[in-house]
C-alpha cells in the first residue's frame, strides 16, 4: 500500500514524515521550561497577592478587634463609675440614717 508515485514527493517533503530535528526537539524543551519558568513565577505572585490578602485580612481585623476592646473598656470603666456612686450612696445613707437615729434618742 505504496502511495502513489506523484504524491510521494510531496508526502516526503511533508513535515510529519521527516525524521525530528534535535534543535526543535531542544527548542521545545526551552519553551516548555521557560512556559514552566513563568508559571512558577505567576504561582509565586499569586502567592504574594495571597500573602497581601492575608494581611489585609489581619488589618481589618486587628481594627475589629481594637474598636470591641475600647467598647469593653468604655463599658468597664462605666460599671466602675457606678459601683463607686452606688457605695457612696450607701455610705451617705447610712450616715444620714445614723445622723437621724441619734437625733431622734435626744428628742
Amino acid at each position: 500500500a505504496e502511495p502513489p508515485p506523484r504524491l510521494a514527493p510531496a508526502l516526503a517533503s511533508s513535515t510529519l514524515l521527516r525524521a525530528p530535528n534535535l534543535t526543535s526537539v531542544a527548542q521545545l524543551g526551552a519553551m516548555s521550561l521557560a512556559a514552566g519558568a513563568t508559571l512558577l513565577g505567576a504561582v509565586g505572585h499569586l502567592a504574594n497577592l495571597g500573602q497581601f490578602v492575608e494581611i489585609g485580612q489581619g488589618h481589618a481585623y486587628q481594627k475589629e478587634q481594637m474598636a470591641w476592646a475600647r467598647r469593653a473598656y468604655c463599658l468597664d470603666s462605666r460599671a466602675l463609675r457606678i459601683d463607686l456612686l452606688n457605695a457612696v450612696k450607701e455610705d451617705v445613707r447610712d450616715h444620714h440614717q445614723t445622723y437621724a437615729g441619734r437625733i431622734d434618742t435626744l428628742l
